[in-house]
């Protein structure tokens, strides 16, 4: 698939696509498309993008083995911690509210909060550590555009 590039706002003249942006700011993405900013055949593919973003699957493990456990910081309400436990793990017990899911979810940190910049960035860390292999893993142009491309990746 040929991605589109984004040239407006913030990424005018950075030649990003939008499977890079919603990896490097899951926030943005997720707050561009609530605000419709995204228009034509870019506003199609953003919407593919979210879609499969909201439903990563969990790899080397069926669905409904393991589970994204999502903790918020009970002092300023947003997104604190992100790890996959066992679905037999017991609930948290503990001053942290959390929201549990089948998949990883990076819209998970703005439905939270209304702006939460560094919580997009644990989810993201969580799935370069999960998927990728690393939590310093790469997410290089093609790497990202290729990981959106492959539908195995999502349910």
């Amino acid at each position: 698939m040929a991605w589109s590039v984004v040239n407006f706002g913030k990424y005018r003249g950075k030649g990003k696509t939008l499977p890079q942006i919603v990896f490097n700011d899951p926030d943005w993405f997720f707050w561009a498309l609530n605000e419709g900013t995204f228009k034509g055949a870019l506003a199609d593919e953003a919407r593919d993008v979210a879609k499969k973003a909201v439903k990563i699957k969990i790899p080397g493990s069926p669905v409904g083995e393991k589970r994204v456990r999502y903790y918020i910081d009970p002092n300023v309400h947003k997104l604190a911690n992100v790890e996959v436990i066992s679905s037999t793990q017991p609930p948290h017990v503990g001053s942290s509210a959390t929201r549990e899911s089948d998949y990883f979810d990076l819209s998970m940190a703005r439905r939270i909060a209304h702006y939460d910049k560094t919580g997009g960035q644990f989810i993201v860390r969580a799935i370069k550590f999960h998927v990728f292999g690393s939590a310093s893993a790469r997410l290089t142009k093609s790497r990202c555009e290729e990981f959106f491309e492959t539908r195995s990746n999502f349910d």
